[in-house]
């Protein structure tokens, strides 16, 4: 499957419910989801872009590779596996032939899915000694 293909696909997916995200309390729920390592690096680095209010995410995909010191490649998986997770939606699709530069790559912000505190493949779970087995902790 193409990069391409895998965009249209998360696109295509079962529609969820997205909610916008502060850039902190996004950051923090990145940090305890359970994603590889590459893909929250990225996440991380995206959200440096982002305004206080997770809005006006648009880092070049070729500005984070460069940053991540890896390829482009890597850097559209991980932003499919982000929008597939519903860590980030996109807002506009960028112009590569628009004659400014703010215009020609994509437009995101950051989201947390309705309900992620009740979602495992999200969040890790705890279980300290005061804790029940199956407690949420987003750290």
């Amino acid at each position: 499957m193409s990069d391409a293909d895998a965009v249209a696909a998360a696109e295509c997916s079962s529609p969820r419910i997205l909610l916008a995200a502060a850039r902190f309390e996004w950051e923090r729920v990145v940090r305890a989801a359970d994603l590889p390592t590459s893909v929250k690096c990225i996440a991380l680095i995206l959200a440096t872009y982002a305004s206080k209010d997770g809005e006006n995410v648009r880092p070049s995909v070729a500005t984070v590779a460069d940053h991540m010191r890896t390829s482009e490649r890597t850097v559209n998986r991980a932003m499919v596996t982000l929008r597939e997770a519903g860590l980030i939606e996109r807002v506009r699709r960028g112009n590569r032939w628009a004659d400014s530069s703010a215009h020609r790559t994509d437009l995101h912000r950051l989201t947390i899915p309705e309900g992620v505190l009740f979602m495992p493949e999200l969040i890790e779970r705890s279980t300290p000694e005061h804790a029940s087995p199956g407690d949420i902790r987003v750290v």
